[in-house]
């Protein structure tokens, strides 16, 4: 009797476009809040790219609230700058901004775009290792 592998969660990377300085999404709020605005931006994709969910829970809740915390000191920046930073972010798109407002987590579009890719080709591997066994 074989064993089945265990099933991933997340992912173990995920795509750097050469030009995420300059998207529209994303370039406001470097010009505005620097280089912790580009951290910002990365810390919680991998975040979310990591997650179960593709998402980061950063609501009011105690969970949220220790993520924010956690993402503050990783930046040395206090709960306004980090504030100011996420609504540039959700204004222009970066993160869900409807999402966020419902459930308080950060995830986009293209977040859940790039990961389906992935785990399609997951599932696709895993049939056909199912079906060869």
């Amino acid at each position: 009797m074989t064993m089945a592998r265990p099933r991933k969660i997340g992912l173990d990377y995920f795509p750097h476009d050469v030009d995420v300085t300059t998207d529209p999404k994303i370039e406001p709020a470097i010009m505005r809040y620097g280089a912790a605005a580009y951290a910002f931006y990365f810390i919680h994709l991998e975040y979310c790219y990591r997650s179960n969910d593709l998402t980061v829970d950063v609501s009011a809740t105690e969970t949220g609230t220790e993520m924010r915390e956690v993402i503050q000191r990783k930046l040395h920046i206090d709960e306004r700058q980090y504030e100011n930073i996420l609504q540039s972010f959700l204004r222009h798109g970066a993160f869900d901004a409807d999402f966020y407002d419902k459930t308080g987590k950060l995830t986009s579009q293209g977040i859940r775009k790039r990961a389906g890719k992935v785990f399609e080709k997951r599932e696709r591997e895993a049939e056909r290792y199912e079906n060869k066994v």
